[in-house]
């Protein structure tokens, strides 16, 4: 894995937060100070997972759709705007994610015959292996950048 930079946050936060008071007076510091934390956190996490999921081969989009298929208890029946909710994508945007990862092996669909809106989707074993060594790794590179993990292979 190539070294993911890290970023200097607390200063720049508390400049970010002493301004935001003048510009919201009636709004509680805190509220400011968690927004922008949880903002600047998402979009570390999200490019560390990007940067560790290309070393891997695999799109981002495509990966969370097997993570939810792998944590679901067996195959998942499901309308198309259910799972793109469960994996914050558009519609096409899962779409999309799905005609990869079919192309790629990595899960089966099929119509859901006790609902005509759904479909079963489910992970191929080659979709299962893939998902569960690279959340491994991503997992153990996710330690290592906390800090209570050794460097990951």
């Amino acid at each position: 894995m190539t070294s993911y930079p890290q970023r200097q946050m607390v200063g720049d936060v508390a400049a970010l937060i002493e301004r935001s008071g003048a510009l919201f007076p009636d709004v509680d510091p805190s509220t400011v100070a968690l927004w922008l934390l949880a903002m600047r956190a998402g979009r570390m996490i999200e490019a560390f997972t990007r940067e560790v999921l290309a070393e891997q081969g695999i799109e981002s989009t495509e990966f969370s759709v097997l993570v939810v298929l792998l944590l679901s208890a067996g195959p998942r029946s499901t309308t198309m705007s259910d799972l793109a909710s469960v994996v914050v994508l558009s519609q096409p945007g899962i779409t999309r994610a799905l005609q990869r990862s079919e192309r790629n092996g990595n899960i089966r669909r099929r119509p859901d015959r006790a609902d005509g809106r759904a479909v079963v989707i489910e992970l191929t074993e080659a979709g299962r292996k893939l998902v569960e060594k690279t959340m491994q790794i991503l997992l153990e590179a996710f330690n290592f950048v906390l800090g209570i993990g050794t460097p990951p292979p």
